[in-house]
């Protein structure tokens, strides 16, 4: 994946009760690509928007994924038309125009190695998944492709939930900021506890349930498509303080599990793991094995410092939990349970007040994204105070 991960949102319906085609797709499957000029050359009616190359094999795969159940963004079902073509509306505000591609696919051009959809099928197993302390993307469906076309031998497509960026909305009370350092070194500790190192713990390998945030739902694109989304003006929205948010881990594509403890081993670095860092232990040498639990601890760590001390002001308190998770030596660093032990240790002897206080800024920011903080700081400060929502203050 060159940019950030596919993010699996496409809509679930039951298969005994097959959608409409949106009125603004043509019968002819050819209608996207417009007419021929003398010389040859089909026009695209859609352009500049219309498919780009990536795009056109989930076109293709549209009918099969709507057999079994699933429907794509009618963007990419044959023979669609921009809802702009022909009318005085504008591209930019017609939701077909936006250029994503929202799913997940496994091929066997992903390696013997990968073990993505098997994990996932691991986590999310019944008595896995009851498990509260489980912060690793749920596993909705596999699809498998290759009886839609011979070539796609070995192609499945993974089917996850509609998440949300983890950061949007913004954070602006410290207690927000402790939700999600708790649920993120719990949800670590657990995969750890189940032999599973994630091995690629970024920013943009976390995501958020938002479907209570946004109880009316929100585009799927809104994670893929920063510049170019569909507004978000007048949707209903509430606070984390109002409704609970869970967090999750995401892209297993380069995680490893094993059988049980004793059997853990080193591992080396996965070409294209995606992260924007070296370990301390292979700065020396890139090829070197190291432990992947220490790893994830370091990674982790780094992520955390990095948002919300560096980033942030309001949770100083945490950064010799920080400071530990991200020691050069692997054998110096604490285990995921170590980390919640630390992270509890230290958030017991915490005041309410201390959790209300405001998360603000460490490093430049623009005037917009100030005045955002504080208007958002205050209105939780309303709710916490004021309207007595406390809940979250107690599950830190």
């Amino acid at each position: 994946m060159s940019a950030d991960p596919p993010r699996e949102d496409i809509e679930l319906r039951s298969p005994r009760k097959q959608p409409k085609k949106p009125a603004h797709l043509s019968g002819d499957s050819q209608a996207s690509e417009g007419s021929s000029t003398s010389d040859g050359h089909i026009e695209d009616v859609n352009e500049p928007y219309g498919l780009r190359e990536l795009e056109r094999g989930w076109q293709f795969l549209q009918p099969f994924i709507h057999e079994n159940g699933y429907v794509l963004r009618p963007r990419y079902w044959p023979g669609w038309k921009g809802s702009w073509v022909g009318n005085d509306l504008n591209p930019l505000a017609c939701e077909d125009s936006i250029v994503v591609v929202i799913l997940k696919i496994h091929t066997p051009l992903n390696g013997p190695d990968n073990e993505e959809i098997e994990i996932l099928r691991y986590l999310s197993s019944s008595e896995l998944a009851s498990d509260p302390r489980n912060h690793c993307v749920p596993l909705l469906d596999v699809l498998e492709v290759e009886g839609h076309s011979p070539v796609l031998r070995g192609v499945r497509i993974a089917v996850l939930p509609l998440f949300r960026d983890w950061y949007e909305p913004r954070f602006n009370m410290v207690v927000e900021a402790l939700s999600f350092i708790k649920q993120m070194l719990e949800g670590l500790d657990f995969m750890h506890a189940h032999d599973v190192a994630h091995r690629n713990i970024i920013s943009r390998n976390i995501l958020m349930d938002a479907s209570a945030l946004y109880p009316q739902g929100f585009h799927g694109a809104f994670n893929m498509n920063t510049s170019h989304r569909v507004s978000e003006a007048g949707l209903l929205h509430h606070t984390r303080l109002e409704v609970p948010v869970k967090y999750y881990f995401i892209d297993f594509g380069t995680s490893v599990r094993f059988p049980n403890a004793p059997e853990r081993r080193l591992v080396s670095q996965k070409h294209g793991s995606g992260t924007d860092f070296v370990l301390p232990e292979l700065r020396e040498n890139g090829q070197a094995l190291y432990d992947p639990f220490k790893a994830d601890v370091y990674a982790l760590g780094r992520l955390l410092d990095h948002f919300f001390y560096k980033g942030h002001t309001g949770v100083e308190f945490l950064r010799p939990l920080f400071l530990s998770m991200l020691h050069d030596r692997p054998d110096q660093r604490p285990s995921a349970a170590e980390c919640v032990e630390h992270y509890t240790h230290i958030v017991k002897g915490l005041s309410r007040r201390q959790m209300r206080a405001k998360l603000g800024f460490r490093v430049p920011v623009s005037w917009a994204e100030r005045v955002d903080n504080f208007f958002g700081y205050w209105k939780l400060w309303w709710i916490a105070v004021a309207k007595g929502r406390t809940q979250l203050f107690d599950e830190v």
